[in-house]
């Protein structure tokens, strides 16, 4: 779950990378931290079965939509990863 919610790291954060994060106002790091939370506990409820979590039905164009997003988020985060 570590490396799903971007904190699979003990040593910190790339060399390369470490300007542009020092940049990031609080604002910005608070709301990354709010996502990667609502990101595990919605992976965490949906893969044990939680009733109370809503699921929505299946879209192939928003599926597809959201794929296209998650590649190109990866894409666009490469350079500070690699």
């Amino acid at each position: 779950m570590e490396v799903i919610s971007g904190a699979d790291t003990t040593s910190g954060v790339p060399e390369v990378a470490q300007k542009v994060v020092a940049a990031q106002s609080e604002a910005l790091r608070l709301a990354k931290v709010a996502l990667y939370d609502t990101m595990m506990l919605a992976y965490v409820s949906a893969y044990e079965g939680n009733e109370k979590c809503a699921v929505a039905p299946f879209d192939a164009e928003l599926h597809a939509g959201g794929y296209a997003v998650i590649k190109l988020a990866i894409i666009c985060q490469a350079e500070y990863v690699a």
